[in-house]
């Protein structure tokens, strides 16, 4: 059950563009996290800590 996709269909550019933005995001946040720590003194550690790990589930899902 193979599919071909053409080069310029609109699916397989969202596909790329959705992958991409998932990457960035990831990393764009991780920067930030010990600010962010200190910031949301009410919120554990582990909550803060779940904004890298969110993007990279869903990343997952839309790899495969």
């Amino acid at each position: 059950m193979t599919q071909n996709i053409k080069q310029n269909s609109p699916l397989l550019k969202v596909g790329i563009l959705s992958i991409s933005t998932l990457l960035t995001a990831a990393s764009a946040v991780s920067g930030t996290l010990p600010m962010m720590t200190k910031h949301f003194t009410r919120e554990s550690v582990a909550n803060v800590k779940a904004l890298v790990t969110i993007p990279s589930i869903g990343m997952v899902i839309f790899v495969l």
